[in-house]
C-alpha cells in the first residue's frame, strides 16, 4: 500500500473563502469609496486552521485510524505500522502535528472525505497525550484506543476499550486489566515507537493491535 502524503484543505473552507472573496468584490463595485475590511484575512486564517499535513494509507475500509507519533519521530515514522493496518482493510492517517486541534481534524477529515463509520487512535509517547485529553474531555468520541508507552493517564481512560503497550522497566505502577482496559508488556526498557524496531516484537504487536481493533 502506497502512502499518500498531502496537506489536506477542506474543500467547503475553500468555497467558503471564495464567497467571502467575491462578496468583497462586489461591495467595492458597488462603492468604489467602501473602507477596506480585514474579512479576507480572517478567512485566510480560518482556512489555515483546518490544513491537516501527513500521511495517508488507505485500506479502503468503514474504520478508520490517527497515528499520533511521540516527540522524537514524526508521521512517515508510522511507515510500515500504516502500511500493514491499511493492508488490512483500514484507512490510517499519521499526523505531521500532534496538536489536540490537529488530531481532532484528522479523525474528522477520516469520517467526511473517506466515509469511515469509527475511528481509532494509537499514540506513542507524546503522541498519547493529546489523545487521552481528546477521551477524557469528549472531543472527539473515538471507539478504540491503542496506546505505546504513553504520557499520560491511560487508566482513566473508562468509556471505550485500551490497550496499553510497554516496557517493564519504564516505571509504569502495575495495571489492573479489566474488560476495557487490556496490557501487552516485554522486558526491558524500551519505549513506544522503538518496540517497533525489533522486526519480531513488530510483528508481535501489530498481531496484538489488529486482534484488538477487530473484537
Amino acid at each position: 500500500m502506497k502512502a499518500i502524503r498531502f496537506t489536506f484543505i477542506s474543500f467547503l473552507a475553500v468555497l467558503m473563502l471564495a464567497a467571502c472573496q467575491d462578496d468583497g468584490d462586489d461591495a467595492v463595485d458597488e462603492d468604489s469609496h467602501a473602507p477596506e475590511t480585514d474579512e479576507t484575512e480572517d478567512t485566510s486564517d480560518e482556512e489555515a486552521d483546518i490544513d491537516i499535513k501527513g500521511t495517508l494509507w488507505d485500506g479502503e475500509g468503514d474504520v478508520g485510524i490517527v497515528l499520533s507519533h511521540g516527540a522524537v519521530f514524526d508521521a512517515d515514522s508510522w511507515e510500515e505500522q500504516g502500511e500493514e493496518l491499511a493492508d488490512h482493510g483500514y484507512v490510517a492517517f499519521a499526523v505531521e502535528d500532534t496538536s489536540e486541534d490537529e488530531i481532532v481534524n484528522a479523525a474528522n477529515m477520516l469520517v467526511e472525505e473517506y466515509g469511515v463509520e469509527e475511528v481509532v487512535v494509537i499514540g506513542g509517547s507524546a503522541g498519547a497525550v493529546e489523545p487521552i485529553d481528546i477521551i477524557q474531555e469528549g472531543t472527539f468520541e473515538f471507539s478504540k484506543a491503542v496506546f505505546l508507552s504513553p504520557g499520560g493517564d491511560v487508566s482513566s481512560i473508562d468509556n471505550i476499550p485500551v490497550l496499553m503497550i510497554y516496557s517493564e522497566d519504564e516505571g509504569y505502577d502495575d495495571l489492573e486489566e479489566t474488560a476495557d482496559f487490556k496490557t501487552m508488556t516485554f522486558p526491558g526498557s524500551t519505549h513506544a515507537q522503538h518496540l517497533f524496531d525489533d522486526d519480531e516484537r513488530a510483528e508481535n504487536i501489530m498481531e496484538v493491535i489488529l486482534d484488538f481493533l477487530n473484537e
